[in-house]
């Protein structure tokens, strides 16, 4: 992935400062997104990373998505070479995964792709939280206590 290709001629310390941050973002369900995403069929991750996917995918329902994720990891029916071609490519994952219902795929895999590649990975909300957080409980707030600052927060 990108975050691999950079550190190979960056300074000790962004590579450290990245790899800090990867840690936070990085979860498994990031690898499991990329893992079914037909654009990148989980290409660049480690085999370290492909076993997180894996795990994740198939906690919910083991039996039930063992079988089909190795069918699509290994390109065979009705997960074919077409779904993975440079055509196919431009599709929006969403609904590429959707249209997969009429060839026959595994219809709980194509509900837990469909989520996982739509979902928007972002920490805006995370962020802007601490932001307001900031905002009303500071040097001159602190006697608020946890509750009220909590209250404020949520207000503001």
């Amino acid at each position: 992935m990108l975050w691999q290709e950079i550190g190979q001629n960056a300074p000790s310390y962004f590579i450290e400062a990245v790899t800090k941050r990867l840690k936070m973002a990085m979860e498994p369900v990031v690898f499991a997104a990329y893992l079914l995403d037909h654009q990148f069929h989980g290409e660049k991750l480690t085999p370290d990373e492909v076993k997180e996917a894996t795990t994740y995918i198939t906690q919910f329902d083991e039996e039930a998505f063992l079988l089909e994720l190795t069918k699509y990891m290994a390109k065979l029916p009705p997960y074919t070479e077409q779904l993975f071609s440079d055509s196919y490519a431009r599709v929006d994952a969403d609904a590429c995964w959707r249209s997969g219902l009429m060839l026959g795929f595994d219809a709980q895999l194509v509900e837990l792709a469909s989520s996982l590649v739509i979902a928007v990975c972002s920490s805006a909300g995370l962020e802007r939280s601490f932001s307001t957080m900031g905002l009303t409980y500071g040097k001159l707030r602190s006697s608020l206590g946890v509750d009220n600052a909590g209250k404020l927060s949520f207000l503001f």
